[in-house]
């Protein structure tokens, strides 16, 4: 199984860039892991809030594959502390998925057609975050998340 963030556009604050590939790095050491980016195309800025979200809905769905097992990251999503997202990921990979997505939507969130092609959910907290830290903070907890599965001493209660 491969883990793979799925996120529209490009990240913008560049000096991320060591971090995110310091947390891949650490995140592929217990599972295949990648940051895939969805372009955005340049007449998406032109478009009303539905139209802009009709289109990135798209452009997620040509990218999930069949056998995946796919997730939002949306703040009305279901929460969990670091203990309990290991459990989920331990479940989640249980069910041998081909990939394990996280998607990272744009600033408008997810279609009405996104949000019941993929009901699953999950929300990193309640406050609302930039989509590029979004992505830092995902990896830190999978991270957290196989030290906690692996017992090792990353995670202190």
């Amino acid at each position: 199984m491969q883990i793979r963030i799925i996120c529209i556009g490009t990240l913008k604050e560049t000096r991320l860039w060591p971090l995110l590939e310091e947390y891949i790095k650490r995140v592929k050491r217990y599972n295949p892991t990648e940051l895939l980016e969805v372009a955005e195309k340049k007449d998406w800025k032109k478009l009303d809030q539905d139209a802009r979200k009709k289109v990135e809905a798209e452009a997620f769905l040509s990218v999930i594959r069949p056998g995946d097992l796919t997730v939002r990251l949306d703040e009305r999503g279901k929460t969990f502390s670091s203990e309990e997202l290991a459990a989920q990921l331990q479940k989640w990979m249980n069910s041998s998925p081909k990939s394990l997505n996280f998607l990272v939507g744009g600033a408008f969130g997810f279609s009405d057609e996104l949000k019941k092609a993929i009901p699953e959910a999950v929300s990193l907290s309640k406050l609302t975050f930039t989509h590029d830290m979004v992505r830092l903070f995902l990896l830190e907890q999978l991270y957290r998340a196989f030290t906690i599965l692996h017992g090792e001493p990353y995670h202190h209660e």
